[in-house]
């Protein structure tokens, strides 16, 4: 797993295109799909690098988290 860390308190942990998806149980291709059409989490883009954090990550994965109730 490849993961970039930033100077402590300033950024959280950045992780690859190819480690989201894993993550996510997902391939790299749907991941790239989603960001395209503006569904995927938010990225950071350094040169020709598209990274994303682990905060980020994590909101968005809250932000699409589904609470059922019992009927």
């Amino acid at each position: 797993m490849e993961t970039m860390t930033m100077h402590p308190g300033t950024f959280s942990r950045l992780n690859t295109r190819d480690d989201t998806a894993k993550r996510l149980g997902i391939s790299a291709r749907t991941l790239d799909r989603m960001v395209d059409r503006g569904e995927g989490p938010p990225t950071i883009r350094i040169g020709t690098r598209v990274l994303f954090s682990e905060e980020g990550l994590a909101e968005w994965v809250k932000a699409r988290t589904e609470t059922r109730t019992a009927a």
